[in-house]
């Protein structure tokens, strides 16, 4: 789970052009990053595109027809464990920031979940210290 600040930060970016930004930097900047956007991006490829590592259909989700043997091939690898080379990950920092706004929308939908959660484990903690202060005060 991530900090109230963290979720505060990335909420507060609300153009695309902030998010373009913010994705594009993110991915120069981390190594973690490009290894995550590369599984995640693979991921949304449809099942028969994974099994080839082609893009085969036309619906705007998971890497293009250019890129998705090679970035398939190094999801894969970085998905059983394996390390992948400093030039691949040069490689793919480049070509994933093409793709900031899929992963624009993946953060999007992220937060949301964060936020529902964090809100969830507050709650719990409200209820909780209710509950402690009425047992502490023989209410209950």
């Amino acid at each position: 789970m991530v900090s109230e600040q963290k979720l505060e930060e990335w909420e507060s970016i609300k153009t695309w052009k902030q998010w373009r930004e913010y994705i594009q930097q993110l991915l120069e900047d981390s190594d973690d990053a490009v290894m995550s956007a590369l599984v995640r991006l693979y991921a949304c490829q449809e099942e028969d595109e994974r099994a080839t590592r082609q893009s085969t259909h036309r619906n705007g989700i998971g890497f293009d027809k250019a890129d998705a043997y090679r970035l398939s091939k190094l999801a894969v690898k970085l998905q059983s464990g394996q390390q992948i080379s400093y030039g691949d990950l040069q490689f793919a920092r480049a070509q994933l920031k093409k793709y900031w706004k899929q992963l624009a929308v993946m953060s999007k939908r992220n937060i949301k979940e964060q936020r529902r959660l964090l809100e969830q484990q507050n709650a719990k903690a409200e209820c909780s210290c209710g509950e402690q202060l009425q047992l502490d005060l023989g209410v209950v």
